[in-house]
């Protein structure tokens, strides 16, 4: 494998990069002065000030765990997993619904035997209890998106959490 060489600079181009160079060092000398003087320190003050500011504001705009965008999604995927936590409320709560309305009028109709003298077996009971149970594949389907809602964040969680060298070395 060769090595490719970049291209030399020319003189202005290295006379550039040491004007550069040197308007930095002067403007450090600067406020190495200006912490001296007492009457400078408020503009050092407020220096200090906008930087904390813009470290806080690239904290946010950046691509870190506490930017605004990864904490967006996050949030999203904690929606969807209680929204969809919902679902399989709401899907629960009309099976219970419907489980009671059966068994209600089952244990009025067995009463009424009760009543009328005729023998109630406990087929007739297993039986009742059996038809108010549920084969429907509501509540299996709205579980299954719960759950993966849930792995989804809780994979994204664990993504958030590990180091970048990690999470690089694994994508």
């Amino acid at each position: 494998m060769t090595k490719t060489r970049s291209p030399r600079r020319s003189a202005a181009e290295i006379l550039a990069a040491r004007q550069i160079e040197i308007a930095k060092l002067e403007e450090r000398a600067a406020l190495d002065q200006a912490k001296d003087s007492p009457i400078l320190s408020p503009i050092l003050d407020a220096i200090k000030s906008q930087n904390d500011s813009l470290a806080e504001t690239s904290k946010l705009l950046g691509s870190g765990p506490q930017s605004i965008k990864v904490r967006a999604l996050s949030h999203e995927l904690w929606l969807d997993e209680i929204n969809a936590q919902g679902r399989v409320a709401g899907v629960s709560a009309d099976f219970a619904k419907q489980s009671k309305f059966v068994l209600r009028e089952g244990l009025t109709n067995l009463t009424k035997l009760l009543v009328e003298g005729k023998k109630v077996t406990k087929k007739m009971v297993s039986d009742l209890l059996s038809s108010s149970e549920s084969d429907d594949s509501r509540l299996a389907d709205a579980i299954s998106e719960f759950e993966a809602a849930k792995a989804a964040r809780q994979n994204a969680t664990k993504a958030k959490r590990m180091p970048k060298r990690a999470s690089s070395v694994e994508n």
